[in-house]
């Protein structure tokens, strides 16, 4: 049994489904909606994550700056491990922060914040000019 629409060929047998996607209709908006989204959740992270000098903040974003668009950005540094999590191993105390929109796990968080929005972007780039 086949079944066609618009730009998938779907064919269905009893053991599994298969789907073929056309996926060049929609050309380099693909790269261009990854950039949108690594970028958007860098600069919405900022907040989130710990501050007393900014060190790492600033490292943050200049390890990451090489990766957008890549879809592999890195919420925090090797130093910043026990920060992102809140937990300090080597007192076995949870860090207080003093800015009070400092979160644990900022990177998953943030994400977790904006994630409408953020769909909302990436089907905005990728269904433009349909």
């Amino acid at each position: 049994m086949k079944f066609f629409t618009n730009f998938e060929d779907f064919e269905y047998t009893n053991k599994y489904v298969r789907c073929e996607v056309k996926f060049s209709r929609f050309g380099g908006r693909f790269r261009e909606a990854q950039r949108w989204l690594d970028t958007e959740v860098l600069k919405k992270m900022q907040p989130f994550i710990p501050r007393k000098t900014g060190h790492l903040r600033n490292m943050i974003n200049a390890t990451n700056y090489s990766n957008i668009g890549t879809g592999k950005i890195r919420a925090s540094m090797a130093y910043g491990d026990k920060l992102y999590c809140g937990f300090n191993p080597l007192t076995g105390r949870y860090y207080r922060w003093t800015n009070p929109l400092t979160q644990p796990y900022w990177g998953q968080y943030t994400i977790k914040t904006y994630k409408p929005e953020l769909i909302r972007g990436v089907r905005r780039i990728l269904l433009r000019g349909k």
